[in-house]
Formats: C-alpha cells, structure tokens, sequence
C-alpha cells in the first residue's frame, strides 16, 4: 500500500472514529455531576439541592419555547441519530460545607470561598463581583471553575445555578428576557441556543470532545484561575419603555446595574423611589429601590436611606438583613460621592464600628460594619480615606473577632474611585 493510501485509510479511520464518539455522546445521557458545597451557617438539604439540579437540567435540555434549542435532543437532524439523550446535572455526592467565610464580599473573599473544593458554593451573601455591588444573588468567574450563589426564590432557583454555570463555561450575558443568560432573573428566562448547548455539555464525563481537565463532581478546589474574570453586569440594554418603577422590580443576577440606575436620574423619579422606600408592599424590591435612589438622588434623599437603614437595623439582623444593609450603605456612598453630605458620611462612619450595634452575632456584626466600610471606602475622597484608616484602627481595638475586607482592598476601590469618578469606576 502507498504511504498516500495509507494517509488516506487513517485519515477514513479517525473520521469514523470521531463520527462514533459523536453518536455515542448523543446516545447517551450528556452527564455533568456538580459537587455541592455550603457555609455552615446555610440552610441547603441534600433533597432540596436534587430539586434545584434537576430544575436546573429541564431549563437546559427542555425545548420551552419555539426559540429554544432541546440541550442535546435538538441534535436530532442526522437520520441515523434518533435516540439523543438529555443534558442533566446531578449532584455528585451529599451537599458538603466549604471552609472559608459566608460573605462573598470582596477579591479576597471570592479567591477564598471559589478556592475551596466543589463546583457550587452555596453563601449566605454576594455583594461584590469584580467590584462592589448591591443585590448581587450570584457571581462566577467567567469561564472558571466553580461558582458562587445564594437562597433564593425555589421556583427560580434552578434558572439561577444554570445562569452561574454558563458563566462558568465561558458564556456571556445575553440581552434577551427568555434567555438563560439574560442578566435579570424572569420566570420565562429558560432557553439556550446550539451554540450555548454546546457550552452547556462541554464539562460532561461522557463527552468525548471535554478536554478541560475539570472534573466538576470531583472535591479537588473549584478555582484553578490565577486572576479572577468576572462577567460584567453592565453589559446588556433595558428594553424600550422601560420606567423607574419597572427597572427596581426586576431581579438582577449580578446585581442593580449602576450605569442603567443613572439612566433615571430627576427629581421626580427619585420622588417615586422615596415614596416606594416607605412603602411596605414594595419591601420585596428594596435592595432595588434604595441603591437606585442613592444613584440617581440628592443631598435631600440622604434623609429617606439613613432613616430606612435605621429601621433595618434596629431589627435583629440575619443574612438577608444584611443584602438590604449593604444596598442602602452603597446609597449613602453614591450620594456622598455625588453631594459630598457630611450626614451620609457621618452615618458611614458610625455604622462601620463594629461596636456600634450591639449585635448578638459576630459574623453578622462584621458583614453589617463592612458594608458600611466599602461605602465609605466608595465616598472616594482623600478625606474618607483618612476616616476609613481611623474606623479600621478602632475596630482592631475592640477586638474585631473576624477577619474584615483586606484593607489594602478598600486603599485601592477609593483611589480608583478618586480617579475615575463614581460613574467611571461603574461604566461599563
């Protein structure tokens, strides 16, 4: 036989033999375990976590809509390919607990919490993702190796961890409401297209093209990246029509996007979100409400959010005191960067001691004073800088029992700030 021929039959023999893999991938189930891990201190049942995953896997591998590609079953054009099977993700052995901190609320905290082992990190609160943000219910790196959400509503929950894993497959946001990959949460957020399938099944063990190496129901550390690439949640467009009321009623995976919150910038509009503020059918879209406020209002508006706050805290905190906390504090920031109002700053300052409230729990205490600590970090002035080094200073004397955001971390989030102005440090 001629070294042509034999080119030739071996060049025939891969394409079969790549023709084979394909069809036995289609046959068979597109499986990709994912290794379950929570703080301590959240409330996740090995049966409630199944529910999630299994939700997870019909949002993928469900034809929802027209639009929506069938995760792998659409695959089903070949004749002699009839009998493709699903994408599903199971949950890879019982939910496990991970040994960092609850509060995802820093670079320092995401290194910590995406470093340890399993692919899911179950928290008690996500408030920066690349940077500081409010009402964030999820951050991944992008792509990566693990990610990271919170509890959240049950009928959503499985659109949220399928958003966390396309991120952390390499895919971006999609500016479409019935996409998986749309920035905001909606019930009918449920399709993907081949191309994103594609990315969806990338990581499943019996994938003969999955050459990553990443073995997601494996308990080795989920993060194996050197520098953290994050997905922004600028990214994408409000749909036309849309007003101040429509956008704070909206759930935002990476969280209240600054630069779109600006777009609503008058009086009237802050008038509105003030009154919605004190409104105790809007207490759903709070987070919402006040972060806006704070982006588009004035030295008048610091009144309504100090007063809100106050009304929080005077409650015996939990986690999800703390998600609203940390969105009226970030306000405060907006306001006082934009006003300079010596309240808002005072109100910083007092509520980043952790001595100040008197809490009965010290991680809560700690999660409460650093958000008060990045917002004043966020004021972005020479001066706060000087008053955030005096708060770090008397928190250290009373015996602070936690570790705070690394204060090299705020140094840094203030000087960009002192650079860039707050919109330009948001932009997308």
């Amino acid at each position: 036989m001629s070294n042509e021929s034999t080119r030739v039959t071996s060049l025939q023999t891969k394409v079969t033999h790549l023709a084979l893999l394909m069809v036995a991938v289609l046959t068979t189930a597109c499986v990709t375990p994912l290794s379950v891990r929570r703080h301590q201190t959240v409330g996740l049942t090995d049966a409630r976590a199944t529910t999630i995953l299994s939700n997870f896997s019909n949002v993928v591998f469900t034809a929802d809509t027209p639009n929506d590609f069938a995760c792998t079953t659409g695959f089903n054009n070949p004749p002699q390919i009839t009998d493709m099977m699903p994408a599903i993700y199971p949950r890879s052995g019982a939910v496990g607990t991970y040994a960092a901190t609850a509060n995802f609320n820093s670079a320092a905290a995401a290194t910590a919490i995406l470093g340890t082992p399993g692919y899911v990190k179950v928290v008690n609160n996500i408030s920066w993702c690349s940077q500081p943000g409010a009402n964030i219910i999820g951050c991944s790196p992008t792509p990566g190796t693990s990610m990271a959400v919170v509890r959240w509503t049950a009928a959503l929950e499985g659109i949220l961890w399928a958003h966390e894993f396309g991120h952390t497959v390499g895919l971006p946001h999609r500016n479409n409401v019935n996409a998986i990959m749309n920035p905001f949460i909606v019930p009918t957020a449920l399709e993907v297209t081949a191309g994103e399938c594609v990315s969806f099944v990338s990581r499943a063990i019996n994938n003969p093209f999955n050459t990553s190496g990443i073995v997601t129901g494996d308990p080795a550390p989920g993060m194996a990246e050197k520098e953290l690439v994050f997905e922004r949640v600028h990214e994408f467009e409000l749909a036309k029509g849309t007003d101040v009321v429509d956008f704070v009623h909206q759930t935002y995976v990476h969280g209240t996007p600054t630069h779109l919150a600006a777009r609503f910038e008058g009086t009237k509009n802050a008038q509105t979100l003030a009154a919605m503020l004190g409104d105790t059918r809007e207490y759903e879209h709070a987070g919402n409400i006040v972060y806006t406020l704070g982006v588009i209002g004035s030295s008048r508006d610091v009144s309504h959010v100090t007063k809100w706050l106050d009304t929080e805290q005077s409650r015996e905190a939990d986690w999800t005191t703390v998600q609203r906390v940390n969105a009226g504090m970030l306000a405060l920031a907006h306001l006082a960067n934009r006003t300079g109002s010596p309240d808002a700053i005072d109100y910083l300052v007092k509520s980043a001691l952790v001595s100040y409230r008197g809490k009965t729990n010290p991680e809560i205490e700690d999660a409460l004073a650093d958000s008060a600590a990045v917002g004043l970090a966020m004021v972005g002035t020479k001066n706060s800088l000087v008053l955030l080094d005096q708060v770090y200073s008397k928190n250290e004397s009373v015996g602070r029992k936690t570790s705070p955001i690394p204060f090299e971390e705020l140094v840094d989030l203030n000087l960009d700030i002192q650079e860039l102005g707050i919109d330009g440090y948001y932009a997308p």
